[in-house]
């Protein structure tokens, strides 16, 4: 599982034209405060439109107009941010999508950006558009696509910045790794849809084990616990001796039984327990 990530705006690393003069020492430091956001990820076809716009000057890369002062950081910012590239799980194929608000940039550069968000959008990792002011027509918090997916992503504007769901990312880390196990009640599609689109937790890594206040929990099936795994146990749809027996296994194993109510309430008590978690 892959760590969530914001795509990169490939104009962010277009580099300025070797005869400017005064030198660009705006857009050298902006990127290297770009690079130092770890989030950032260039699509495949971004990518590819940057080493294109680059020329013969690819791979022995000198920043241009860029002062003596700051080349030696400009570059290793340039060249961390070409390397940092997300996988997408198929070819872009198709039309692209139309962006809302219109990106002003290169048309190439703006198809690039709708394909690969339609790629990656599938990925459960995509968070938003690192991208700057001055490449749309109009500042809006958010880019739409025509058609989706994505539906709609964040934009962000500056380095390191706040991100809506910023907290699903880091439950998502915590969860790296880890199952959750849920027993009581049935299963949900919900909730189990609610755990994917907001940590990424698929469904090999979530196990229900259904049972209800008046039919016994197949007790059996408790032996697929872990040290690992997250368990939550659904209080309201759940017989005492099937909690019994659920909260000795976890006992056996060192494991916390979290309980809740009702099924929704484990997104929420997930989100409350670790959206600070690094």
């Amino acid at each position: 599982m892959t760590s969530p990530f914001v795509l990169c705006d490939p104009l962010i690393l277009l580099p300025p034209s070797r005869e400017e003069d005064p030198p660009a020492t705006d857009f050298w430091v902006r990127l290297i405060e770009w690079a130092a956001d770890r989030r950032l990820r260039l699509g495949p076809l971004a990518h590819a439109f940057v080493l294109r716009m680059l020329g013969d000057s690819w791979p022995e890369f000198r920043p241009p107009a860029c002062p003596s002062g700051l080349s030696r950081d400009a570059r290793q910012a340039f060249m961390e941010l070409l390397g940092r590239v997300a996988d997408a799980p198929t070819e872009a194929a198709g039309k692209a999508p139309t962006l809302s608000p219109t990106y002003v940039g290169p048309r190439e550069a703006s198809d690039a950006l709708g394909l690969d968000s339609s790629g990656l959008a599938s990925t459960g990792r995509l968070l938003a558009l690192a991208s700057e002011p001055g490449n749309w027509a109009e500042i809006a918090a958010a880019v739409e696509f025509d058609p989706p997916p994505p539906e709609r992503l964040p934009l962000v504007f500056e380095p390191g910045g706040a991100l809506p769901g910023d907290g699903d990312a880091s439950v998502a880390r915590f969860l790296l790794g880890r199952r959750i196990v849920i027993v009581g009640g049935r299963e949900s599609a919900a909730v189990l849809t609610a755990l994917f689109d907001r940590f990424g937790v698929s469904p090999d890594d979530a196990t229900w084990l259904v049972s209800e206040k008046h039919q016994r929990m197949n007790r059996n099936a408790l032996s697929v616990l872990r040290a690992t795994d997250v368990i939550y146990c659904i209080t309201g749809s759940i017989s005492h001796p099937d909690w019994a027996a659920a909260e000795k296994k976890c006992i056996r194993w060192g494991v916390v039984l979290h309980e809740v109510g009702k099924p929704s309430d484990i997104v929420s008590d997930l989100y409350a327990r670790h959206h600070d978690s690094g």
